[in-house]
């Protein structure tokens, strides 16, 4: 996806460059975006701890450790939908907890404010914001959606790989 990226935003495959805000793509050093997005505490770090405790820790359902099979794309397909409505609760909450608690934004600012602090967002900001933001946007949802929709290792991994890449996509400075 990043190799994808690249070659559409050099203007070298998938014809013309088209920018999501009017005042285009902000400015940016593509490969040192690319370290800081790979760097990120918050996002791959944290994610990458997570897949690799929970699976070598035997956290996952027991269906998620069968290789038999291929990929069940009614499984995936409904990992994406209860990911994304748990995601949604996640997201909303993080904007309204402190009106429940009356605590003057507090919840917001250090959770998911950073990662609001992207106007126009490029693809690498999917996963920067704050590790409070990514334990209830990303990883709750992947928990909660791997103890409700129980499949073989092959559609978790096809589930994975295109949520992954739907959150960089829809972060992306170019339609």
């Amino acid at each position: 996806m990043l190799a994808y990226h690249w070659l559409h935003v050099q203007r070298q495959a998938f014809g013309p460059v088209s920018g999501v805000q009017r005042s285009g793509p902000a400015p940016h050093a593509f490969w040192h975006a690319m370290v800081e997005h790979l760097s990120q505490p918050e996002g791959f770090v944290m994610l990458g701890l997570y897949l690799a405790g929970t699976w070598m820790l035997r956290l996952m359902p027991a269906s998620y450790y069968e290789f038999e099979g291929g990929i069940d794309w009614r499984a995936v397909a409904a990992q994406l939908l209860l990911q994304d409505v748990i995601q949604f609760a996640m997201h909303l909450g993080e904007h309204k907890v402190d009106d429940l608690l009356g605590t003057k934004l507090w919840f917001y600012k250090k959770s998911h404010k950073p990662h609001h602090r992207f106007t126009n967002p490029k693809l690498f900001d999917a996963f920067n914001g704050s590790p409070a933001d990514t334990f209830f946007m990303i990883l709750v949802p992947l928990f909660a959606t791997a103890h409700c929709v129980h499949c073989n290792v092959w559609s978790y991994m096809a589930f994975g790989s295109l949520y992954a890449n739907w959150l960089c996509l829809i972060h992306s400075e170019v339609s």
